[in-house]
């Protein structure tokens, strides 16, 4: 009887844990090298990043047949950005070229993997090459940013 409720126990743990992490799963595009990814891109933007705002998280909760799962969401983190020129698509520029842009989703799968190290928060005061798009799918998705480059640095060696 024990083995049994134990095998019962051991057999909910494993089929909740994923539906928990569904929630908010790692966003994946569908190319296959980062060079697809760039030329997917629906906009891309070069500027110098002037400030990063840390937005923080939130708990956030999947409800199923085992009652509600729950788990901390990150929000990415915005960018804000001067002297802005749009190299590709639209994008929306203040009057003086600056704007707000935040990461398209906290974590990435596939091609674009290495952006969950967020070489981002390391380019304060550089010139960078952001690539992006206005969609909001899949659910809790949001318009923004999924690849950063730098392209001159304002840092001494």
């Amino acid at each position: 009887m024990n083995q049994s409720l134990f095998s019962l126990f051991v057999t909910i743990l494993l089929t909740a844990t994923p539906v928990a992490e569904a929630h908010h799963p790692c966003l994946h595009f569908g190319c296959k090298d980062l060079q697809e990814c760039k030329e997917a891109a629906e906009w891309i933007v070069e500027a110098t990043v002037v400030d990063i705002t840390h937005t923080g998280g939130q708990e956030e909760c999947e409800t199923g047949p085992y009652g509600p799962l729950c788990g901390y969401a990150e929000n990415p983190e915005i960018l804000t950005l001067a002297n802005a020129r749009v190299i590709k698509g639209k994008f929306d520029l203040g009057q003086n070229g600056e704007a707000s842009v935040s990461r398209k989703d906290s974590c990435f799968s596939g091609a674009l993997a290495s952006m969950n190290d967020k070489p981002e928060l390391g380019t304060q005061g550089e010139r960078i090459r952001l690539y992006g798009d206005n969609l909001n799918r899949p659910p809790f998705i949001h318009p923004g940013y999924f690849f950063v480059e730098s392209i001159e640095s304002r840092r001494a060696p």
